[in-house]
């Protein structure tokens, strides 16, 4: 009878327990905290990425026409007439 009862008792426990947890995690719905969401970079961080990029596309201009005359020899051809 003891047994029975200690059963009972523990499975009880158990349920409660998993029906506490499924309720805590499913919580309100809605995601999660995020600050950086909303706020927007400001200009002096775009100007100091738009400096690294362009000092980046300088510096890899340069090393391709320094390969470019190394490979072929001389200046690039004039471009197409149609503009391609």
């Amino acid at each position: 009878m003891v047994i029975l009862n200690k059963k009972y008792f523990l499975l009880r426990i158990f349920i409660f327990s998993f029906f506490i947890y499924t309720l805590c995690s499913c919580g309100s719905g809605k995601p999660g905290y995020n600050p950086y969401l909303r706020t927007r970079p400001l200009d002096k961080q775009y100007k100091s990425n738009r400096k690294a990029l362009d000092k980046g596309t300088k510096n890899y201009s340069k090393q391709m026409r320094k390969n470019r005359k190394r490979i072929f020899g001389g200046k690039r051809p004039p471009p197409r007439p149609d503009g391609g």
